[in-house]
C-alpha cells in the first residue's frame, strides 16, 4: 500500500471541479464501428466462426466413396468387354457380335470365303458388265473387318459405350491389289472408254523436200479409277449392280508440246541443209535424207526428237561419194565397146558416237553454224582415179 505524502491532513476537505458536458466522451451508437465494446459483426469473434467444421468432411468422404465405386465400375465393364465384339454386330449378314477376334475371324472366313468370287455386276454409261473380285484384286482383310467392328481390348470410354449399346451392321475390311486392279479395270473399260489420242510429229517425204506433219491430241474417256475404286470396295460382297462414272482422259502429250516440239526442233530441223567434214571432205546431207532417221518420241510430257545412227549413216552414202569406210582402187571397165574409168574411194573412219551425239544440235543450228567437223582418221587406195586416167 502507498503511503500517503508527510503534508497530507485527512481532516482537511477536498473540493472537485464540477464535471462539464463536453468533457464527457459521447457514447457510440450502436453498430458503430469505433465502439470497441460492440463485437456483434467481427466475423472473428462471431459463434459460428469457432464452431467446428464437421460439414465439409462428410461431403469429401461421400465423394471420394462414390469415386472408388465408379472406378471400380469402369473396371468391371472394361475386363467384362475385354476385346470382344460388340453384341449385334454383323457383317453382309453374318452375325460376329460377342465373340473374341480369332472366333470372328474364323467365322468370316468361313461364312464369307465362298462369296468372294461371286460376280459383281456394273454399270457404266448404261452399259452393264460384270467382274470377279479375286480376279480384280479385291480380298476379304478378316482381321481388319474385326477390328473395325470394336473387336479389340481398348479402356476407351468410347469402345466400351459402343460395345454396351451394341453394334450394328459393319462394311467388311478389303484388301485392293493395285496391279490386279487396274489390270480389270481396263479391260472392264475396252469397248467402253476411249482412248486419248497424244499428239506428235512425223516427217513425212514430198516431191523434192520433207514436211512435219502435225498429230492433234485428243481427250478420251474412261471409267474414273479413284472413284471405280471406292464404290467397288463399298460394294465387295455384295451382287451389285455398281455404278462406275466416267472421266474425261487427258492425252499425255498436248498441243502446246506439239507446238513447242514444233518451235524449237522441227522447224529448225527442216530449215536447210548441214555439212559434216569428215577430215577434208565436206559431206552434204539434205533434210529429206537425215529425216528418215529421225523420229519424234514421247519423254516427260514432251515430244524430243530421237537419231538412228545406223539409219542416218544408210541415209548419208548417196552424198558420200569418193568416201568409204575401207579404200578402194579405181577400176576401168568397157562399157559399150569403151573403157569406163570408175574412180577409186578414199578410206574414211571416224567415231559414230560423236556423230550421234552432235547431229541432233547440228540441225537445229542457225543458218552459218550447220557445220560440224570429226575427226577422221584417212587411208588412201593403192590405185587412184589419176593413176587409172
Amino acid at each position: 500500500m502507498t503511503n500517503p505524502p508527510p503534508d497530507f491532513d485527512p481532516d482537511e476537505s477536498i473540493t472537485f471541479a464540477p464535471i462539464r458536458d463536453e468533457d464527457v466522451a459521447p457514447t457510440p451508437a450502436a453498430g458503430d464501428p469505433s465502439d470497441p465494446n460492440d463485437l456483434a459483426d467481427d466475423p472473428v469473434f462471431t459463434t459460428e466462426s469457432v464452431k467446428p467444421r464437421r460439414g465439409g468432411r462428410v461431403v469429401a468422404a461421400l465423394l471420394l466413396g462414390l469415386g472408388v465405386l465408379l472406378g471400380g465400375l469402369y473396371y468391371a465393364a472394361g475386363v467384362y468387354a475385354g476385346d470382344k465384339v460388340p453384341p449385334g454386330t454383323t457383317v453382309r449378314g453374318v452375325g460376329i457380335g460377342g465373340l473374341r477376334p480369332a472366333a470372328a475371324e474364323a467365322k468370316l472366313t468361313d461364312e464369307l470365303g465362298a462369296k468372294v468370287h461371286t460376280q459383281l455386276k456394273v454399270s457404266i454409261d448404261d452399259r452393264e458388265s460384270s467382274l470377279d473380285p479375286t480376279r480384280a484384286g479385291l480380298t476379304l482383310d478378316a482381321p481388319g473387318t474385326v477390328v473395325a467392328a470394336g473387336g479389340v481390348k481398348s479402356w476407351a470410354p468410347a469402345r466400351l459405350w459402343s460395345y454396351f449399346t451394341g453394334g450394328g451392321a459393319v462394311d467388311p475390311a478389303v484388301h485392293v491389289d493395285d496391279a490386279a486392279f487396274t489390270a480389270t479395270l481396263s479391260e472392264l473399260s475396252k469397248g467402253i472408254a476411249d482412248q486419248p489420242v497424244d499428239g506428235g510429229i512425223t516427217f513425212k517425204p514430198t516431191k523434192d523436200s520433207v514436211e512435219a506433219v502435225r498429230t492433234e491430241p485428243e481427250t478420251g474417256q474412261g471409267v474414273d479409277p479413284e472413284h471405280a475404286k471406292a464404290r467397288l470396295v463399298k460394294a465387295f460382297l455384295t451382287p451389285g449392280p455398281v455404278e462406275l462414272n466416267t472421266i474425261e482422259l487427258e492425252p499425255t502429250i498436248t498441243k502446246a508440246a506439239v507446238d513447242q516440239a514444233m518451235t524449237e526442233f522441227a522447224e529448225p530441223a527442216l530449215s536447210g541443209p548441214v555439212t559434216l567434214m569428215l577430215g577434208k571432205a565436206p559431206v552434204v546431207v539434205k533434210p529429206r535424207a537425215y529425216t528418215r532417221a529421225i523420229t519424234m518420241v514421247a519423254q516427260d510430257q514432251k515430244l524430243v526428237p530421237k537419231l538412228d545412227t545406223a539409219r542416218l549413216l544408210k541415209a548419208m552414202k548417196p552424198a558420200m561419194r569418193g568416201i568409204g569406210d575401207t579404200p578402194e582402187d579405181a577400176r576401168i571397165v568397157i562399157r559399150n565397146g569403151k573403157p569406163v574409168v570408175i574412180p577409186a574411194k578414199v578410206g574414211v573412219t571416224f567415231e559414230k558416237a560423236a556423230l550421234t551425239q552432235n547431229f541432233l544440235d547440228l540441225v537445229v543450228a542457225p543458218d552459218g553454224q550447220r557445220t560440224k567437223k570429226f575427226k577422221v582418221a584417212n587411208s588412201q587406195p593403192e590405185f587412184t582415179t589419176a593413176d587409172a586416167k
